[in-house]
């Protein structure tokens, strides 16, 4: 990695952000979207999703790792929260089934989301209820977009008002459908 976007600040959402949207903060590194706007983004959007790569991915020594943050405070400014299984591991040391539950607890209300995507498929939790969905068939090759699409995918399930077993299969459903291989089948 040799170089790495400025972060954003008040100013750029305040002329950006309009109050009551559903807003996506998706960085590839900490710092890019600084912990302390989390909260001036919970008080102006009506839903707030956040990938957790931006806030636990650094550089260090030129390589990226995946770093704990001294406090998971800033999770309760989130309403879905996207993580993979390694990133679950860093921050609760648990594998995913028992990880998951634990992060969807620390964030905005007692109904929020976390999804965890991992090499088999996708965990969505809502507080309530924890399903695993597979991703299927098909042939996964690589991980680049997974998370991106399953975010999208269940983002739009959730404002569907789909049941949350329905959110984790159609996530699944979509993710295997845009990574597989293109020797797979390409049927839906």
């Amino acid at each position: 990695v040799h170089d790495r976007a400025l972060p954003f600040t008040q100013e750029d959402l305040a002329a950006s952000v309009p109050s009551g949207a559903v807003t996506v903060i998706s960085p590839l590194w900490a710092g890019e979207f600084p912990e302390s706007l989390l909260p001036f983004i919970s008080s102006h959007a009506s839903l707030v999703v956040a990938d957790i790569q931006g806030f636990i991915r650094q550089i260090v020594d030129s390589k990226v790792a995946v770093v704990r943050p001294d406090s998971l405070d800033f999770l309760r400014f989130i309403d879905v929260l996207k993580i993979d299984s390694a990133e679950c591991a860093v921050l609760t040391g648990l594998p995913v089934e028992s990880g998951v539950p634990i992060i969807q607890q620390l964030l905005k209300n007692p109904d929020s989301v976390v999804l965890c995507t991992h090499k088999e498929g996708v965990t969505v939790s809502n507080g309530t209820d924890t399903y695993t969905a597979l991703f299927g068939p098909y042939s996964i090759i690589g991980r680049t977009g997974r998370g991106d699409t399953c975010t999208a995918a269940v983002l739009a399930c959730l404002l569907a008002g789909l049941p949350i077993e329905r959110v984790a299969s159609e996530a699944a459903r979509v993710t295997a459908v845009k990574m597989r291989s293109p020797l797979s089948p390409a049927t839906l």
